[in-house]
Order: C-alpha cells, then structure tokens, then sequence
C-alpha cells in the first residue's frame, strides 16, 4: 500500500494544514499588531514633542524654541529635526534639507536620508511629521525608523522558518503516524489475505496498547473465531452426511447388480434395475465430489513435485477412447518434463472434470469437426492448464457462477452431470494458491487451470 495514498497520511496533511494555517494567523497578528503598536507609539511621540516646540514658540518665542530645538538636535539619538525657512533654507537641525516628498501644507511623510557612520555614510529611512510655524517657517520633527524596519524583517524570517520547521516537523510526524497506522492495518490485511487463502487459522496479531484499533482486532479475532467454530461444524456436518449416505447407496448399488446378474428379470426389469444402479453411481459420484470439495476447501492437500506433463498426457489417454467414440478430435499441446509442485491426485481430478466438460459440450456442437485442445503453458512464475472446446460455450455473465456448488445452466440440463466438477476445479486452484478462470474460445469454452511455480 502507497504511503501517500493512505487514509492516515491524508489526514495528516489535513491536520497539516490546518496547523501551519494556525500558527501563520498566530504568527502574522503578533506581527501586524507589533509593528502597528511601535508604529503608533513612534507617532504618538512624534506629534507630542512637535505639539511641545510649536507650543513652546507661540508661548516663549523664537529664542527660546531656537534653543530648546538645538538642545533636542544635541542629543537626538534617533531623533530627526529640521527648521527652515520659508524658501526652504535649514535654519537649525540635524537633517540638511527637507525630503522631497514634504508637501507645502505639512503633514506626515517618510524618506530616505544619508547619516554618518566611522566607515563613511549609509542610507536610513525616517518617518516625520512637519508642521507649519509662523511666518512660514517649516518645522520636521521624526524619527529613525530603520530598526523598526529591521525589526519587521526580523519577525517575517521568523514566520517563515516557523512555516517551514512547522511543515518539515508535520510532514515528519504524520509520516511517522501514518507507517505506524499503515503497519498495524497491514497486519490486519495480511490475516485477512491468509484467511481468503485457506489459512482459517490465522488471527489479527495485538500491540497490548489497548487502544481502539486493539479492540477492532479482538473483535474481528472472536468474529474469525466463531465464523471458524461455523465452518468447522457445517464441515463435519457435511462429512458426516456424506459418510452416512454413500455408504448405504453402495450397498444399494451392489444389491441391484447382484440382482440384474440373476436370470429371473424380464426385460422391463432388468432395464430398471439398471436405470437404478445408474441412479446410484450418481448419487455415489455426487457425494464424492462433494467430500472432494470439502476436504481441499479445508487446505488438505499433499503437495510435492511432479512431472504435470505426464500427469496431463496420462488423464489425456485416458479419455482419448470417449473422444474416439464422439468423432471429437483431441489435439494435445503439451511440453514435456514441466515439474511443479501439486497434489497429485487433486490435479488429475480437476483436469479430468475439465476435459470431460469439454468432451460433453465439443459432441454438442453443430459442427462437424468438434475439437477439444488440452495445452499446457509455461511462464516464469507459473503454468496454464488451458482446456478449450468449440461447443456452444457460456456466456460471460456466468463465468463466476457456473463455479459454484450444483449450478447448471438451462442449456446443460439435458446433459448429465451434478454442477459440482468446477467447483472442485476452483477450490484445487485455490489450495495450489492459483487462478481458474474461464473464457471465450470463439466458439466455444476456454478453461484455464494457473498454478504458481518457483522461477527458472
């Protein structure tokens, strides 16, 4: 499973996001509310201390704003003051000339001016406000504004290494969130893999944390542990069915060809007894399967290496005679010496249920060349046992449903049969940990048997 397809991971990124919005909101109104309060404190001062000269001119007179405005000038710090007169000549002040932005009515304005430093000049930006004073004079009062400038640079660095150690620090830990989900969900699909093979044995593996997915496991263990309880006893049930009937119905079936060796039946009889013992062999047949079925359904099965080439060539001399007899042609194709490992005789028995469909429903054909093909395919990883007939075939639509237990078609009624040889097929397949899938053969039906094989 992809990490970054997954639930958890999602979600993480969510939370994510969510996060980095929080902390960039957090983050950006300490810093507009920062700014903006030195910013008002700035001007507030500003608009005191012009308020205090123009206050101190009106009241003390020139002389007396003269020198408190040197006094102001000498020790300015980041002070910035100006006056000039109404031609715009700097009468006292630390600055050499108003910025070129000063409207002629005053107001606020900010500008760039040049200030001394041991290694020369550098270029800082002030905000001031100028007022205007009696007889045209002009007044600038501001302040050096480049640490708080420097202060807003400092507090968006800081914004953007929080984004980013908030993103590399979320990524981080939802990655770390998300395996660690990934992994316990993974166990819970690997059981759950195991069980659809066979395995019924298996349960969800616990961490002991006894958290919420703890209780899902134990919850989803007791609910395997009752479905195995289920199957174990419908298992038994059916084996015993089995058991019980088949062996009464032998004993029919030896009693009724005892009886039809005897001379004493006529005609009528004798076919009776006959049409009885067939109806036996059936049963018998029926019940076989079905204990078949069981039993490779419950994984039992011996698997050991054999040479599937022969085994297919010998299941083919078998029924070569019944495709003699139907004028149906069996065209072999079938490399010698394939090993893989199988149950041996669950094979044979898949195999022979296959061609003995395909020779059933080849005869049905219109044509007048039926033909059954039996081919074996091998690949890297695994081998097709390919069994295709040019009878009427089934329409897609019930390629899964013809696998199922006692399922016959309308169009196969007529022919004999229990509706339980691909079911057989289809559970070999599943023991073998293999595929049986059917197609279209054009006309007619391709059935393809795939077993898994250990690489060249």
């Amino acid at each position: 499973m992809h990490l970054l397809r997954t639930t958890a991971f999602r979600w993480a990124l969510v939370y994510l996001s969510l996060f980095i919005l929080s902390v960039t909101l957090i983050l950006g109104f300490v810093y507009w509310n920062t700014t903006s309060l030195m910013k008002e404190r700035m001007d507030a001062e500003i608009r005191a201390e012009s308020a205090e000269l123009l206050g101190l001119y009106q009241n003390k007179g020139p002389m007396r704003f003269l020198e408190r405005l040197r006094e102001r000038v000498t020790g300015a710090g980041e002070g910035l003051y100006l006056l000039t007169d109404f031609t715009g000549r700097p009468i006292a002040g630390n600055l050499e000339h108003l910025p070129q932005a000063a409207g002629k009515d005053g107001g606020w304005v900010e500008f760039v001016y040049q200030t001394r430093v041991p290694d020369g000049f550098e270029t800082h930006a002030a905000r001031a406000q100028i007022s205007i004073v009696a007889g045209g004079f002009r007044l600038l009062v501001g302040r050096d504004i480049n640490q708080l400038r420097r202060f807003g640079r400092m507090m968006r660095q800081v914004l953007i290494v929080a984004l980013i150690l908030s993103l590399l620090l979320g990524l981080g830990g939802g990655i770390m969130m998300s395996r660690n989900m990934l992994r316990r969900i993974e166990g819970i699909n690997r059981t759950s893999r195991a069980i659809m093979q066979g395995d019924f044995e298996q349960r969800i593996p616990l961490k002991g944390s006894e958290d919420e997915i703890d209780a899902l496991a134990q919850n989803l263990n007791a609910m395997l542990d009752q479905i195995a309880h289920l199957m174990r006893g419908l298992r038994e049930v059916s084996e015993n069915i089995a058991h019980d009937l088949k062996t009464p119905l032998t004993r029919l079936q030896a009693r009724l060809e005892d009886l039809t060796r005897s001379g004493n039946l006529n005609a009528a009889a004798k076919q009776a007894l006959e049409e009885s013992i067939g109806d036996a062999r059936n049963l018998i047949e029926i019940f076989n399967a079905l204990l078949s079925i069981a039993r490779t359904q419950a994984g039992s099965g011996n698997l050991e290496e054999h040479d599937i080439s022969a085994l297919m060539n010998d299941v083919a001399e078998l029924y070569e005679p019944l495709a003699q007899d139907k004028n149906i042609t069996l065209i072999l194709d079938i490399p010698p010496g394939i090993i893989a490992t199988i149950d041996r005789q669950l094979i044979s028995q898949a195999i022979a249920n296959l061609l003995d469909n395909a020779l059933k429903y080849a005869s049905s054909n219109d044509e007048a060349n039926p033909k059954v093909t039996m081919s074996l395919k091998r690949k890297e990883a695994s081998l097709s046992i390919l069994i295709c007939d040019n009878g009427p075939g089934i329409p897609p639509e019930e390629y899964e449903h013809v696998q199922e237990r006692f399922v016959r078609l309308d169009e196969s009624r007529t022919h004999p049969g229990s509706g339980l040889g691909l079911s057989l097929v289809a559970a070999v397949a599943k023991l073998h940990k293999g595929a049986f899938t059917l197609g279209d053969n054009n006309p007619g039906l391709c059935a393809a048997l795939t077993l898994p094989v250990k690489s060249r």
